[in-house]
């Protein structure tokens, strides 16, 4: 439901994931609208591409807004201080044969708390709540290796997945990012489809603080060299 009472301000500010803007040359404006309702979507025009460099913002006609349009398609450069943490020299420079063999009753109690862990278990109880026979254009559903729809009116369908393990990020932020890549793309090729691109979602902390900067910047790399085919150590 719309909310109502909003200002011109807080409708600026407000954001949503499924709110996209398309530029489009006027000549073209009917078949992209076409477009949109057939699949059922709603377009609106809200606006039109000018040549004096500013963003403008009107309500009923009055101008409440204005801004240069560098400011929102140049914006500075942030160039964070970045230092690999103390605490992942140290976990990387562990020696595993240092560490003594597990005896039986410690190897017992890990194992039962492995199996414990939600971490490992099957996802089956939370996507068996969705029944995808009463979803259009399923084609694989939920558990394979990547979820497939079809695309109506064509023999082509679309395939998607979701992969990462924090762990090996957490391990080692360059190799981690390489390893997502990879498990995706593996996924989505056991569906027969071609991997043709990715979006990422890193959760860390601020970037201010120079470790967690070195995580992102690392993560990022290695997505990016996993995505080039240029991986190297």
């Amino acid at each position: 439901h719309r909310e109502t009472g909003m200002t011109p301000y807080e409708i600026m500010l407000s954001e949503t994931q499924e709110r996209m803007l398309v530029i489009v040359k006027k000549e073209y404006q009917g078949e992209v609208t076409n477009l949109f309702h057939r699949w059922g979507l709603r377009c609106d025009v809200i606006g039109k591409v000018t040549d004096d460099g500013l963003a403008r913002v009107k309500e009923g006609g009055v101008v409440v807004a204005e801004a240069p349009v560098k400011i929102l398609t140049d914006p500075p450069m942030y160039s964070y201080q970045v230092r690999k943490p103390a605490w992942l020299r140290r976990l990387q420079s562990l020696n595993l044969r240092n560490i003594p063999d597990l005896t039986p009753e410690i190897a017992q109690s890990a194992f039962l708390k492995l199996l414990a862990s939600p971490n490992i278990c099957s996802r089956g109880w939370v996507f068996r709540h969705a029944d995808p026979a009463n979803q259009a254009g399923v084609v694989v559903p939920p558990g394979g290796d990547g979820g497939v729809l079809s695309i109506p009116g064509s023999n082509k369908g679309l395939s998607f997945t979701v992969d990462g393990n924090g762990r090996y990020c957490y391990l080692d932020p360059y190799t981690g990012g390489i390893i997502a890549v990879a498990e995706a793309a593996r996924n989505l090729v056991c569906t027969g489809a071609k991997p043709l691109a990715v979006t990422d979602c890193l959760n860390l902390g601020k970037p201010e603080n120079k470790g967690v900067y070195y995580q992102l910047k690392e993560s990022i790399r290695g997505i990016g060299r996993a995505c080039q085919g240029r991986i190297q150590a």
